[in-house]
């Protein structure tokens, strides 16, 4: 029952425009869903911002850290 609530809720939120839908395929382009064991692959992406977190500390600090 609440999970037709919840896509209710959604469908809602997406004939507004306010939300893509992307966020529940966990590969959009092969319409897999996501489950609770579903695993993404964030390191490559999170590289970019560590990298610029630490050239701005070494930016304000000098070389030392």
């Amino acid at each position: 029952m609440r999970n037709i609530a919840f896509q209710e809720y959604l469908s809602t939120l997406q004939s507004r425009n306010e939300f893509s839908g992307t966020v529940l395929l966990s590969n959009r382009e092969h319409q897999v869903m996501n489950t609770a064991d579903t695993k993404f692959r964030i390191g490559s992406i999170t590289k970019q911002f560590t990298a610029m977190a630490i050239m701005m500390v070494g930016g304000t600090r000098g070389t030392q850290c």
